[in-house]
């Protein structure tokens, strides 16, 4: 191998390692007139009732959908 070939093999690794550590692409949840958090009513295309309830909602589905 020359200089060319390391290279581009670090290159590659580089490139794998930041794929593979990238952030999902969030998952669009279906608008259901409720909360997802706190099942409030919401209107027609809310999916949270506020912007505390979202991120209580990530917090929980980040830790694999359990409670703290």
């Amino acid at each position: 191998m020359d200089e060319g070939d390391y290279a581009a093999a670090a290159e590659q690794r580089d490139r794998d390692r930041a794929i593979a550590a990238r952030k999902p692409e969030p998952q669009l949840l279906a608008a259901i007139g409720e909360c997802y958090n706190c099942s409030a009513i919401v209107p027609p295309g809310v999916r949270w009732c506020d912007s505390d309830c979202r991120t209580e909602w990530e917090h929980r589905q980040a830790r694999g959908g359990r409670c703290a």
